[in-house]
């Protein structure tokens, strides 16, 4: 697939990850939470605002991996909003089954797992990959190695750290975490 093709279907894929999660906030508006769950009371406009946000960063990723593929930047700027875009689903979806709507059907237990640890790398790399490679993708110079192998480094061990941590997952309280 080349990667015009490849950046776009990264982007619309978002773009249907930030719809659905639009519409569990919309459907979860105003459900409480519990305490214990270190999240307010879900809020449907600022779950838009989010989804917006991201469903943009993904857009932009996808003109600047379509028309400079080799470079890192937009290639993160589209795989961050879609990693993130499945952390969302995951949350209103667990939102939704849990408190919004008890016994509605609960989200399959690997859309969780993924999205208790893809988060890392969605706001990990958005965060600070971006702004070590801006603007041409790469470092400024050969002294900023250590510095992008610790970006590298620490977004993967917070990664695997989350995928594999054994017991009840810290977003997810009412979900053990079998990988772990």
């Amino acid at each position: 697939m080349r990667a015009r093709h490849l950046a776009w279907a990264l982007t619309f894929a978002t773009f249907g990850l930030a719809a659905a999660t639009s519409v569990l906030a919309f459907v979860n508006d105003g459900t409480p939470l519990p305490e214990d769950e270190g999240n307010p009371d879900v809020n449907f406009l600022s779950e838009l605002v989010f989804s917006v946000f991201f469903v943009t960063f993904a857009a932009l990723g996808a003109l600047l991996a379509s028309r400079r593929p080799r470079n890192p930047i937009g290639w993160i700027l589209c795989l961050s909003p879609l990693a993130l875009g499945i952390s969302g689903l995951a949350v209103g979806w667990y939102i939704h089954a849990f408190y919004a709507h008890p016994g509605a059907q609960l989200p399959p237990a690997a859309l969780v797992w993924l999205a208790n640890w893809v988060w890392a790398p969605g706001f990990g790399l958005l965060i600070t990959a971006v702004l070590l490679l801006f603007p041409d993708g790469r470092l400024p110079s050969r002294r900023w190695w250590p510095a992008g192998a610790l970006v590298g480094g620490v977004v993967g061990a917070v990664s695997l750290g989350y995928a594999f941590e054994p017991g009840v997952m810290e977003d997810y309280p009412r979900v053990d975490n079998r990988s772990g």
